[in-house]
């Protein structure tokens, strides 16, 4: 370690220093000439100049150190999405001699040797021997089982064999070559003593004792007239502490600012902490004042995710076209963060011994992180009523529901006719961000909130009441013709009524629920239009029957309910449908079905059975539930 020699002409404090007095002397000429130390001017150009050149030197430390944990200084290069190069660029296992590596390195104690090929039928092969003393069934059976849980769409295994020495042939192919191994250089976990980080101080503080206005204060016995010109040179240099402590904060947000999580910085904190300063200021007016822009925050935020996208080749903001910049950067971190461990096993399928259901295609699990409900097992799709009854509430038909409304709830209804292009009467409903967006949360604030909701939801609500355009806030006069109340107003595309859905004396209360009662829709919508993947190579009869494999093996079909046919094609300008097939093997045959209620119910009971099947008949030659089932399915598309 040794000292750098300083450049004497690189000198920023000394150049702030000439600067300043260039300055001064063109702007006030001949009116004043006195620029030397004594005078009270130059004194307070030199504190400043002083508070730049500290200001300077907080920021001239390696970028790395402002990334790291404003707690403990440590440095995590995940928190701010720049993931290390083996988790973004792990192979997954697709050839031959992957699922050998795979098998080899889970099994290594149990067995010599592997062998894995692909048979005529275009299935997988695998040939193992054991070790001495290891229990050749449950080897068979722990392959199979590691096989499962690896294996990518499309694909299928014929046989396990287990024997005591293999006889080798020469492969017709050979899948051997070498690893990429990623060498990373080792990461420091400390990055400083984060000596950037400390406190501001304010420069009133570094002024001469005698100007009054610094820790010591005013001399006991001061008049009136010289506490008021204290106060006066206090507020002035106010103004200059506001910018440096605002400068340092950001400085110290720069983590937060660049953390892979929705959270942006707080706010500006009046942290000045000098004598008589709420002399100074107005304490309710400084609390309502934004200092930093959120907006503008936010923006920011959007721009460090696009960075990320960038290294990672995805385009995560098109996901979310038509939320608050602050809602889609909570989902876009929570989606970036997952993206390299799904796009590593992009075209892997469901685990076929998994009893529990637990395991999903990787597109599935793409697409439900997209639609912000993270699925984590197979669910029924039967119908949404299911989700709705979860929160006790119960989606019936149109007609019942307004039947049953002008009977219990006395809900007015406005004719077209009042004139709704009223902007002063009818109000368009702003979108606001929302604290909490959880369903539980959101649920029970419609449920408050909308009485005519606590326990039925007509169904057209779940296709138009997502969408804002469809609601208006109605403003009018209650008797004393002061007091304003405000309706909650929406209608049905195609109906020439508008339907009160609640009344309201506060508007902010009327536009949370809104927004509550569509980001709820929204949500339960999302967990409504997953799909079902069925691989046609688990379908065949016999799985050895070349003939009926023709053209087969290589197709998927993905069964989607009719009430999110147009959310695939088309929906808020983005095409879901297209999503996934460019996320899917170039070489599969992708065909989407879209099934009426009653036909994915028979659908989704033949499926769950067939999945039940394969868990129980996985180890057998013969698979009688599985052939029964598979004849089913198949009968269907």
């Amino acid at each position: 370690m040794y000292l750098q020699r300083r450049d004497i002409e690189n000198n920023l404090y000394e150049r702030l220093q000439k600067q300043s007095l260039e300055m001064f002397q063109r702007l006030s000429g001949n009116i004043w000439t006195d620029y030397n130390e004594h005078d009270p001017g130059i004194t307070l150009s030199d504190v400043l100049n002083y508070a730049l050149f500290e200001l300077k030197y907080r920021t001239g430390f390696e970028f790395k150190e402002y990334l790291g944990n404003p707690v403990n200084g440590e440095l995590c290069y995940e928190d701010v999405g720049l993931l290390p190069g083996s988790e973004v660029f792990d192979s997954p296992v697709v050839t031959p001699h992957d699922y050998k590596l795979l098998i080899e390195k889970h099994l290594k104690e149990k067995i010599k040797e592997c062998e894995v090929s692909l048979s005529e039928n275009r299935c997988y092969v695998i040939k193992v021997e054991v070790t001495e003393g290891t229990n050749p069934e449950t080897v068979r059976e722990s392959v199979m089982k590691l096989y499962h849980r690896h294996r990518n769409l499309g694909e299928n295994l014929e046989e396990v064999t287990v024997k005591n020495k293999i006889d080798s042939k020469n492969n017709k192919y050979s899948y051997a070559g070498h690893d990429l191994v990623y060498q990373q250089e080792e990461e420091q976990t400390t990055v400083s003593q984060r000596v950037w980080a400390k406190e501001y101080r304010s420069v009133q503080y570094d002024l001469p004792n005698c100007y009054g206005i610094g820790e010591s204060g005013l001399p006991t016995g001061a008049s009136e007239e010289r506490r008021i010109a204290a106060l006066q040179l206090k507020a002035y240099l106010l103004i200059f502490d506001y910018m440096l402590s605002g400068t340092e904060q950001q400085i110290r947000n720069i983590h937060r600012l660049q953390e892979l999580s929705g959270e942006i910085p707080a706010g500006f904190s009046c942290n000045i902490n000098i004598k008589e300063l709420e002399a100074l200021l107005d304490k309710d007016k400084s609390e309502k004042t934004e200092v930093f822009n959120t907006e503008e925050t936010e923006q920011k935020k959007s721009a460090y995710f696009n960075f990320l996208d960038g290294i990672y080749g995805e385009d995560t903001q098109i996901f979310f076209p038509n939320l608050l910049l602050a809602e889609a950067n909570r989902y876009r971190a929570k989606l970036i963060r997952q993206l390299p461990y799904l796009n590593t096993r992009r075209f892997s399928s469901f685990d076929l011994t998994d009893e529990h259901l637990s395991s999903l295609p990787a597109i599935k699990q793409l697409l439900s992180e997209v639609l912000e409900h993270s699925q984590k097992q197979e669910t029924s799709l039967i119908n949404p009523e299911r989700k709705f009854s979860d929160h006790n509430i119960k989606l019936i038909d149109n007609k019942t529901f307004y039947q049953k409304v002008h009977k219990t709830v006395n809900v007015a209804f406005f004719a077209e006719g009042e004139n709704v292009k009223d902007e002063q009467r009818f109000q368009k409903i702003p979108r606001i961000s929302l604290r909490k967006d959880d369903e539980q949360t959101l649920c029970a604030t419609v449920k408050r909130y909308l009485k005519v909701f606590e326990y039925d939801m007509p169904e057209e609500l779940l296709e138009h009441g997502r969408n804002p355009e469809n609601y208006r806030i109605r403003q009018y006069e209650l008797s004393d013709h002061i007091t304003k109340g405000y309706n909650l107003l929406y209608r049905c595309p195609g109906k020439n009524y508008w339907a009160n859905l609640a009344g309201f004396s506060n508007k902010e209360k009327l536009i949370e629920t809104a927004n509550s009662l569509w980001r709820f829709l929204k949500k339960v919508y999302h967990a409504t239009v997953s799909f079902y993947v069925v691989e046609h190579i688990l379908l065949l009869d016999d799985i050895t029957d070349t003939e009926s494999r023709t053209g087969k093996f290589h197709r998927l079909s993905l069964i989607i309910p009719h009430w999110a046919k147009s959310f695939y094609r088309e929906n808020e300008g983005f095409s879901y449908q297209r999503l996934v097939e460019d996320r899917l093997p170039a070489h599969l045959d992708v065909r989407f079905y879209e099934f009426e209620e009653e036909r994915i119910y028979r659908f989704e009971k033949l499926y769950f059975q067939w999945r039940k099947a394969w868990t129980e008949e996985y180890m057998k030659t013969d698979r009688p539930k599985v052939r029964a089932l598979s004849a089913g399915i198949r009968s269907m598309l």
